[in-house]
């Protein structure tokens, strides 16, 4: 029995032993940097209140209609050597006005690609059908930036990319490749290349969707946020002398290298560095399409994509500036008294 109860015991310590562990392994580089400098400075940072980005806006892309070019049913039947009338029925049919701005968007890219095949099956009595299909290629045409922008930076999978927790920071080189392809084919459509492979939009929209892009945008305000705090209480602490005394490294110095070595060099190779680099990557990725696009976006949204920009800017500065205030303690103090 008293056998039994030590093993009891012991299984007990083990558990919560493990799971002290765990919990422990939870907490990032960084947030231990930040907690164990508190400590060290005697200071506790006052938690951010607002610290999410600005709220994605409500209208991404400029409030303009389609161009609509009317084909009757004769004309529509007119149209049976070509692949085109099934384009136009689809287009047309109870599912096709519902449909999402993707499918929109391929339906359309569909007609353009079909466009000169069907106008060269087309026989010499159909002159009046012919001149209606190019009227509606040069339309079509006209509001491709328009179709492909609210298929894209306008649709639900680019709005939950900016706003939704994914649970976790990692690179995401599965979403800054889908980007890439979206704005390379957006590129490709511009300049009238047509073709694209079946369900490779929306396949690639999709993936946006568990894109950690709104993780990478909170984890640099969160970094920007301690890190400009903790510099000034670093400087301050500095200029007391209590980290280097008469050109001698102090405890409280030592201690401060220590946490630099095992934490801060830390974050900056993990987590600030996925959050730098996947942001940079992913906002890359975006500018280049908001570029091909930028005459159908709102100016709310252009203003919200400088806002993202400015977060990565300042990050890098602010990144920069604590470590050069690291810089003469962990190097220009002397280890010791000779």
């Amino acid at each position: 029995m008293i056998a039994w109860g030590k093993k009891f015991l012991f299984f007990c310590f083990f558990f919560l032993s493990l799971a002290n562990l765990i919990g422990c392994s939870k907490k990032s580089y960084f947030d231990t940097y930040v907690e164990r400098l508190e400590n060290l400075l005697g200071e506790t940072i006052q938690k951010p209140r607002n610290l999410p980005p600005s709220s994605f806006p409500r209208q991404i892309v400029a409030n303009q209609k389609n161009s609509v070019t009317s084909i009757n049913l004769l004309d529509f039947l007119a149209l049976q050597p070509c692949k085109l009338q099934l384009i136009i029925a689809q287009r047309n049919s109870a599912l096709g006005k519902v449909a999402l701005e993707s499918q929109k968007l391929i339906n359309e890219l569909l007609f353009l690609n079909l466009a000169q095949e069907c106008l060269d099956r087309l026989g010499p009595n159909d002159q009046l059908l012919k001149e209606k299909i190019r009227e509606s290629i040069l339309k079509k045409k006209g509001d491709l930036p328009l179709t492909i922008a609210r298929a894209t930076l306008g649709g639900p999978e680019f709005k939950e990319m900016w706003s939704s927790s994914v649970g976790g920071l990692f690179f995401d080189s599965e979403g800054i490749l889908a980007l890439n392809y979206i704005r390379k084919r957006s590129e490709n459509w511009l300049e009238g290349i047509y073709h694209f492979e079946d369900l490779e939009l929306e396949d690639n929209l999709s993936v946006l969707r568990s894109a950690p892009l709104a993780e990478y945008m909170r984890q640099l305000l969160r970094v920007n946020y301690y890190l400009q705090k903790l510099t000034v209480l670093i400087q301050e602490e500095h200029r007391r002398e209590g980290f280097c005394r008469g050109g001698v490294v102090t405890n409280k110095g030592i201690i401060l290298r220590n946490l630099v070595e095992a934490y801060f060099t830390k974050a900056s190779l993990n987590e600030i560095n996925i959050a730098s680099r996947g942001s940079s990557e992913f906002l890359f990725e975006i500018q280049e399409l908001n570029q091909l696009l930028f005459d159908v976006l709102t100016e709310s949204y252009k203003d919200f994509f400088t806002g993202q920009f400015l977060v990565l800017r300042q990050s890098k500065k602010i990144l920069k500036e604590h470590s050069a205030v690291l810089e003469p303690i962990v190097f220009g103090c002397e280890s010791s008294i000779s």
